[in-house]
């Protein structure tokens, strides 16, 4: 038997109402369903339950509820209904698939820094080992120098 706490917000219950509330043709913000509420329900609170259970209905629900958002912001900013900063600053916030691809083009940006990172690190070592060969060079011409010069005083 599992003792604890019990839970206060019955998860399944907010899953239904998250997706008939994204359905609505005013809903834009997630901020917006968690103040609709009655009782209001925490942002906080609200991404704990779906962190704490990845496999949940509600996480699925949560999900569902960000892509009907992101389509109707998407189509609020084309009407310009929404503010182009607030469209675009939240843009990966709520579309997944944008995420997904924003995700990939910074590891390939990663990925590529890294490569020229180590090919200018290869570069700088040949030019500084270039130096030392030239130094080494100039080092063992003076010492002949200093050879001959004492050669031809004698």
């Amino acid at each position: 038997m599992v003792m604890g706490r019990p839970r206060v917000h019955d998860r399944d219950q907010i899953a239904q109402e998250l997706i008939l509330w994204a359905q609505l043709p005013d809903s834009l913000n997630m901020n917006a369903f968690c103040t609709s509420r009655s009782p209001c329900l925490s942002p906080t609170v609200l991404l704990d339950m779906v962190a704490g259970d990845k496999d949940s209905y509600l996480a699925e629900s949560y999900t569902i509820a960000k892509s009907f958002l992101a389509t109707r912001r998407e189509e609020a900013n084309a009407a310009k209904e929404l503010s182009n900063v607030a469209y675009a600053q939240n843009l990966r916030a709520y579309d997944k698939i944008n995420e997904a691809q924003w995700k990939e083009e910074l590891k390939f940006e990663k990925a590529l820094d890294k490569e020229t990172a180590t090919e200018s690190a290869k570069i700088a070592e040949s030019k500084f080992t270039d130096v030392l060969d030239q130094l080494a060079g100039l080092s063992k011409r003076k010492i002949a120098d200093k050879s001959t010069k004492s050669d031809t005083k004698s």
